[in-house]
């Protein structure tokens, strides 16, 4: 019996070893990791999805590949993953709380990768899970220079083209023209490039897809939360919803004063895609109650608001 239980552990490990072994590299930044094929990509997805973080471990892809999400089911990525330029393939319809190529990464970097293909859900999750092409959940990560054409059919509270979620993360020079569709009541925060922004950065970004959805809809994000700033961005996209709808950003939202009076949460932005929405609509922000927004400027079209608070060209709720 003892020598079965040895065996039977023996065999648990060998698809560790394998995938281990099915990598030219040495995973330094100097010598990462090759990707080289749909194989080894989805290697590497399954190594991940069985625990392995991978942090400070490099990796760099060198083919277009097909693959599953990586870092699902509450499993977390913390290495850096160069694409190189090229494009994941992916076919996800996931009922995972946070969903994404990548799931969920933490002190991670993701660089110069494009997403195509679809992802949906269409559950009834009603929490902050995140759900983007490229990532679900970002914290205290880099996300640069990635492209996202996948069309995003969502059931989410955070969604969007590249990240779902952000917290704490950087998000530059990366642009989606995929649709992103927030397809039930009460699925809000909803961005070209991300859903909530929670006290990060995203600049030099663009979406041209048609973004919708119910609660803070943005063209490039949706929701920014506690500090969180959008910078430098363009948005060219239909954006769509029914409350704090922006052609930049839905809704700016802190539980805490402003930290500094010369700290400007929305700046050289521009929009020139259509804005529509019931209440709170406006060109650049939908709701901005006081926040400071410095030098942007609309020439998209403004359709909707109230009587009590009409359509803006820059701002609404102010």
């Amino acid at each position: 019996m003892k020598n079965f239980f040895t065996c039977l552990m023996m065999m648990s490990a060998l698809p560790m070893m394998a995938i281990a072994q099915s990598w030219s590299g040495e995973g330094t930044e100097d010598n990462p990791y090759q990707i080289t094929s749909d194989e080894e990509m989805q290697a590497f997805a399954a190594s991940v999805n069985s625990g392995n973080a991978y942090d400070g471990v490099y990796f760099s892809l060198s083919e277009d590949v097909t693959t599953g999400p990586i870092a699902a089911d509450g499993n977390i990525f913390s290495g850096v993953f160069d694409g190189n330029g090229h494009t994941v393939t992916v076919s996800i319809h996931s009922g995972y709380n946070e969903v994404g190529l990548f799931g969920h990464i933490e002190n991670a970097t993701i660089r110069e990768l494009k997403v195509a293909g679809n992802l949906s859900n269409l559950g009834d999750i009603t929490d902050e899970g995140g759900f983007g092409a490229l990532v679900g959940y970002a914290k205290n990560s880099t996300i640069t220079d990635c492209h996202n054409s996948a069309d995003i059919d969502c059931a989410y509270k955070c969604n969007g083209g590249i990240c779902g979620y952000s917290e704490g993360s950087t998000i530059q020079y990366c642009t989606n023209s995929g649709d992103v569709r927030a397809l039930q009541d009460n699925q809000d925060r909803t961005g070209g490039i991300c859903g909530l922004n929670y006290g990060g950065t995203i600049t030099h970004c663009s979406n041209s897809g048609h973004i919708s959805g119910d609660d803070g809809i943005g063209g490039i994000v949706g929701r920014n939360e506690e500090g969180g700033t959008t910078r430098s961005c363009i948005n060219s996209g239909v954006v769509e919803g029914d409350l704090y709808v922006g052609g930049i950003v839905g809704e700016i939202y802190s539980l805490t004063p402003l930290r500094s009076a010369q700290e400007a949460q929305i700046a050289y932005c521009y929009n020139e895609g259509g804005v529509i929405g019931n209440e709170y609509v406006a060109g650049i922000v939908g709701k901005a109650d006081g926040d400071i927004i410095e030098a942007c400027y609309n020439v998209g079209t403004v359709r909707g608001g109230s009587d009590e608070v009409p359509a803006a060209g820059i701002a609404g709720g102010e």
